[in-house]
């Protein structure tokens, strides 16, 4: 088979994405790069409905990656002509013409374009094992995706693109690694290397263009970066025009920081000094000076502008877009409107010093130039974005600003309406004038930083209704009762929303932002790395002001060599050399054998998973077969049982009928019992009445006789004490009868 013959059948397949078909054309060793494609597979490879191209919510002329590749696609010449729309339709060439040009996209990444562009994304991978520069269409496969993703609304093609990116970007970065261990030198010469047949551009340039941090954090990104930020590293055109060691030096982007920095803080001690010191009313010698050098600044940020439009990825077949498009990328850059606005700033303060103010005591141009003068002194912070712990910081602090914008408006929201709800409490029928809008916003404003003017709240001794006083500054103006009364209250409210709610909301905005940039701040820092450093290798050796002299001699240069079209010296970029591609397929195929013995591997302990699953098996059924004979012996078991369950289920019957015959006397003799139960108590009954009744005759039996007992005691102690003094008069009866006796015989006696 031909080539034409390959390619007819290869689209054929591709359509209709047979793999196995495809892996066998790819078996066969053909050049495949002078191979014409049919314009009828064409045309139904442009009109495929579930093409990612079909699903784009912009045209395809405004995305910029999808341009250029269409653009590429469209250069390789089809048999025959093509009515198709405006976004594919191709170039158009003879039969007769042949393909030797280099700017033509070879065969097999012309398919593995296609693959993409139809979302064959099995067949991709099987077509990538066949391209010459594997590593440079995986990042090309990497923007694709990227871009894709950016611009459409459909979530299932969103999410296929994630997968698909994050799977091109390992593939280029395992094929860099190894590239890398097979040659550094061949690898950063690939990194460097710009491809004809990709608008001249280069890996490093693919991959700052999608911004792939992960491509450029790899070791081989990072040592040639820091080779070329050490002057190690040179293109060289020819050997004829080789630079001297001191002179490479000299060239060096560390060297050009250095002298940079170093100019820039003696421009902003200058421009300090005449701030402070040195603005009398004319224009004196140091402002002269300093006009001089920011014209010399102006004069780089236009070359940087002409750089901008003439780096790699311009053709001349679409001048005049892409260089719009660089220059609003230009213009899009952070740093770049800064510089600009400080340039502008300063010409307009400069300007302002030849125009008489009158009428007015605000001195503007001082004003405008100290406004300037912070400008440029901020400037002074891209210096660390070289640095590697200060570098990712100023990253987090500009997307916190981002936070900080988006907090604003919900905040102007919540101030807007309590200072004017709040104002016109305050201060009833209120003139129209700017005075008047200033004071609605001064007090709700300072009061988010703690400023609260209680005082003006509670003393009201000071203040006037007077409106011909307080108009003219004269007084402070009275509130209204109702203010005094309303006002704190909503200023209460305010506060509670505005500090304590939205206050912590603007935390938790910042500390997301930074957890979420600090966790890739080492990639981060890379990118920016490779950014600055590529920013001072294409800048001139003399640094403002002095760098009027080397454009001077690079015109005068390029006047003498205009026809010799010498390419622009950067160190990040290298022709075209077929050598080192060879290096490439090498570590190509190394990926694809390392990939295939890893695979092998994971088939090897898979088999040796199956065999020990096998060998377990066994066991399970040595382990069943027993298992089985110990459920028949426990059926047999279960037989019998179930016999003598029988049995014993008659017996159960048996004497369940006994029992119940027997529980049926029991039944008539229980009833008997009550009955005999009931007769017993109600005669307990009565004989609890008789035995009360006969405890309350006893009660009154002991009482009564204890009352007699009382009584008997009684009379026997007055029956005791009546008869001793009874026995008392007898015994006084006797003696009174013995004295008398012995009185008569002491009588008789003498």
């Amino acid at each position: 088979m031909n080539s034409d013959a390959i390619a007819f059948t290869m689209n054929y397949f591709l359509i209709r994405n047979d793999v196995e078909v495809i892996e066998a054309l790819l078996q066969l060793d053909v050049d495949m790069n002078s191979a014409w494609i049919d314009n009828r597979q064409y045309i139904y490879l442009c009109d495929v409905n579930d093409g990612m191209l079909r699903r784009l919510k912009a045209n395809i002329k405004d995305i910029p990656m999808v341009s250029s590749l269409m653009q590429k696609v469209k250069a390789r010449p089809l048999q025959g002509k093509v009515n198709a729309n405006a976004w594919c339709r191709p170039a158009i060439y003879s039969s007769a013409e042949q393909l030797n040009t280099e700017e033509v996209l070879p065969y097999w990444e012309y398919m593995f374009i296609w693959s993409l562009l139809l979302r064959k994304h099995e067949i991709a991978k099987i077509i990538w094992t066949k391209t010459k520069h594997p590593l440079f269409v995986s990042l090309i496969a990497c923007n694709l995706c990227k871009a894709v993703k950016q611009e459409t609304n459909d979530n299932v093609l969103i999410v296929e693109m994630e997968n698909n990116m994050s799977e091109w970007s390992t593939v280029a970065i395992d094929c860099l690694h190894e590239s890398y261990q097979i040659s550094e030198p061949e690898t950063y010469h690939y990194l460097k290397m710009t491809m004809p047949f990709w608008y001249t551009q280069s890996c490093l340039d693919l991959a700052v263009e999608s911004k792939n941090m992960e491509f450029l954090a790899q070791q081989a990104c990072r040592n040639l970066v820091g080779d070329v930020w050490n002057g190690k590293t040179t293109c060289v055109y020819s050997a004829l025009t080789r630079i001297k060691f001191f002179w490479n030096k000299m060239q060096a982007p560390k060297t050009k920081f250095a002298y940079n920095v170093v100019s820039y803080l003696v421009f902003l001690i200058l421009f300090a000094y005449v701030l402070l010191f040195d603005l009398p009313k004319n224009v004196s010698t140091k402002e002269l000076v300093l006009m001089a050098w920011v014209l010399t600044i102006l004069v780089e940020e236009i070359r940087q502008m002409h750089q901008t439009c003439q780096m790699s990825g311009y053709k001349k077949a679409i001048p005049c877009v892409q260089r719009i498009r660089n220059l609003k990328n230009y213009f899009l850059e952070g740093w770049n409107l800064i510089d600009l606005l400080t340039i502008v700033m300063f010409l307009l303060g400069f300007g302002l010093r030849f125009i008489q103010f009158r009428g007015t005591s605000v001195d503007w141009p001082r004003v405008v130039l100290a406004v300037d003068f912070v400008v440029f002194f901020f400037r002074l912070v891209h210096i660390f974005s070289v640095q590697k712990i200060l570098g990712p910081k100023l990253i987090i602090i500009r997307g916190m600003v981002q936070d900080l914008l988006y907090f604003l408006v919900i905040m102007a929201v919540i101030l807007l309406a309590y200072a004017i709800a709040s104002y016109s409490i305050l201060y009833a029928d209120s003139p129209v004038t700017w005075e008047t809008a200033i004071q609605i916003i001064r007090k709700p404003y300072w009061h988010l930083y703690g400023e609260l003017f209680l005082e003006d709240m509670e003393d009201s001794t000071d203040c006037t209704n007077d409106s011909s006083l307080w108009t003219n500054g004269t007084s402070e103006r009275c509130l209204t009762e109702t203010g005094r009364i309303v006002g704190p209250f909503m200023m209460g409210i305010y506060l509670l929303f505005s500090n304590i709610l939205l206050l912590n909301l603007l935390i938790a905005m910042f500390s997301y932002t930074f957890t979420r940039i600090h966790e890739h701040s080492d990639k981060i820092w890379c990118f920016q790395r490779y950014v600055i450093v590529k920013e001072y290798a294409l800048r001139p050796v003399l640094c403002p002001p002095v760098n009027v002299f080397w454009h001077i001699y690079k015109l005068f240069q390029w006047c003498l060599h205009k026809c010799t079209l010498k390419p622009l010296d950067d160190p990040f970029h290298c022709p075209y050399d077929k050598v080192t591609i060879l290096y490439l397929k090498k570590a190509q195929r190394r990926y694809l054998e390392r990939k295939e013995t890893d695979s092998d591997n994971s088939i090897e302990t898979a088999n040796e998973k199956l065999d020990h699953l096998k060998h377990n098996a066994e066991k399970e059924e040595g382990y069943r077969n027993k298992a089985l004979e110990c459920f028949e012996a426990l059926n047999k078991k279960v037989d019998g049982l179930e016999t003598k369950a029988e049995r014993e289920d008659e017996f159960r019957r048996l004497l369940r009928n006994h029992l119940k015959k027997e529980a049926e006397k029991e039944e008539g003799f229980r009833n008997q019992a009550l009955e005999c139960f009931d007769a017993l108590n109600k005669k307990v009954d009565g004989l609890e009445t008789k035995a009360k009744h006969e405890e309350e005759c006893r009660n009154t039996m002991m009482t009564k006789m204890m009352q007699a007992a009382e009584r008997e005691d009684e009379f026997r102690r007055l029956v005791l004490a009546q008869l001793n003094k009874m026995q008392e008069s007898i015994d006084n009866l006797h003696r009174k009868k013995a004295d008398s006796e012995h009185r008569a015989d002491k009588t008789t006696e003498p």
